[in-house]
């Protein structure tokens, strides 16, 4: 499994091998929001900002989940944008 972290955020692609691991915390709430988030991406017709927005809030309403939940401490610490936001270490627990 990979992740790459950029500037609107991290990416993530894996195989039928990760699948055999149980995930929790960050790297579950960050799976989960991406696929919810590319369906209705795909489904609204693809990648657009305004698409994107839209799917990404939708993509947190459905699980309840704090924005700040879905990139780890390991994401924010290595992405420039996140980490110059101290809410987003101080969401677990960190600064």
């Amino acid at each position: 499994c990979c992740a790459e972290v950029g500037e609107r955020g991290a990416s993530a692609s894996f195989t039928d091998k990760d699948l055999h691991y149980r995930i929790s915390g960050a790297d579950a709430s960050f799976y989960l929001h991406e696929l919810a988030e590319s369906t209705i991406m795909r489904r609204a017709g693809g990648y657009v900002d305004d698409v994107y927005d839209a799917a990404h809030d939708a993509a947190l309403r459905k699980y309840n989940v704090s924005p700040f939940s879905v990139y780890g401490p390991e994401a924010v610490r290595a992405d420039r944008f996140l980490n110059s936001n101290p809410n987003w270490l101080k969401f677990w627990g960190e600064q």
